[in-house]
């Protein structure tokens, strides 16, 4: 949504408004469209595939520079804990200003306080992260740092996918895939060894 967001204001893509609600009979998420939805691709699908493409190296490249300037400001507060909670503070202030700007405002529906519990853990886990990357940083590096991070999110990535987990829909483990975790585990011990 954010990204589709971000994709209208810079005038890629036209998108009109969906909801999103759960379905309690079979405790699958699905998409109820308030209008039908129209999806516009100025310029084709190979440029919003290229926008998209560059969005995501952008998105990797600010990791490691995060968690590289995150462990600077630890070492000036001393604490990790201190360290995370000013790197989501400022986070938090910058997300409000991108949705008042873009989403026009507050919009929170009742519905949403409906949902499962376990949909407010992403902050939990966000700040977990936050905070193993300030504490990692210092003692392994950036690039091993990194690296286990990404081994771990691959690992991670592989079985939401294969058992449907958190409303993800399936995508059954295969040899490719074995073979692309398989890639990534080696390029992390190469990491670790050079």
């Amino acid at each position: 949504m954010a990204l589709s967001r971000v994709g209208i204001f810079l005038g890629f893509v036209d998108v009109k408004k969906k909801s999103w609600r759960m379905d309690r009979h079979n405790g699958r998420s699905k998409v109820y469209e308030e209008e039908k939805k129209i999806l516009n691709l100025k310029g084709g699908i190979s440029m919003i595939w290229f926008f998209l493409a560059v969005f995501a190296l952008l998105a990797g490249m600010a990791l490691p520079t995060q968690f590289s300037i995150n462990a600077v400001l630890r070492s000036q507060v001393v604490s990790p804990y201190l360290a995370s909670l000013i790197s989501f503070f400022i986070g938090t202030f910058v997300l409000l200003v991108v949705t008042l700007t873009l989403d026009k405002g507050l919009k929170i529906h009742k519905e949403l306080f409906q949902q499962p519990w376990w949909i407010w853990t992403g902050g939990v886990l966000g700040a977990f992260y936050v905070l193993a990357t300030i504490v990692l940083i210092p003692k392994l590096g950036a690039a091993n740092t990194i690296a286990y991070i990404l081994a771990g999110q691959i690992f991670m990535s592989i079985v939401i996918d294969h058992f449907g987990l958190i409303h993800v829909p399936v995508h059954e483990i295969s040899l490719p895939r074995i073979g692309g975790a398989i890639l990534i585990a080696a390029g992390v011990i190469l990491v670790q060894k050079f």
